[in-house]
């Protein structure tokens, strides 16, 4: 992680970071302690009915329903994922397209 750390930390002096996936408490944490109120949280998600579906018909690596609810209760227990989910500083609900999308994280950026 100290690696990661210290790519983030040489980044941050050149421009505006964004980090794409954080996959535990534990990681949430160390980056919490490097960068305290500097880090924001973004979670994006989509209702379970409509994030499965999509998860059946994507192209990469298409998951069954039992697939996608078996890999989300592992994600919450094994690795704790749950945790920067709830402790996020801004929520996008993507429920919709891709140009409501858009329009919502655009939101987020401006308020940043």
């Amino acid at each position: 992680m100290n690696s990661i750390v210290n790519e983030i930390k040489e980044s941050i002096k050149e421009h505006d970071t964004v980090l794409d996936g954080l996959y535990s408490w534990d990681e949430y944490k160390v980056l919490k302690d490097e960068f305290g109120d500097n880090l924001k949280l973004l979670a994006i998600t989509a209702d379970r009915s409509l994030r499965y579906e999509r998860l059946t018909t994507r192209e990469f690596r298409p998951l069954t329903n039992e697939e996608a609810y078996n890999r989300d209760v592992a994600e919450i227990e094994n690795l704790a994922k749950g945790g920067p989910i709830s402790i996020s500083d801004y929520y996008i609900l993507n429920n919709s397209n891709i140009d409501d999308y858009i329009n919502k994280l655009e939101e987020i950026i401006n308020k940043m």
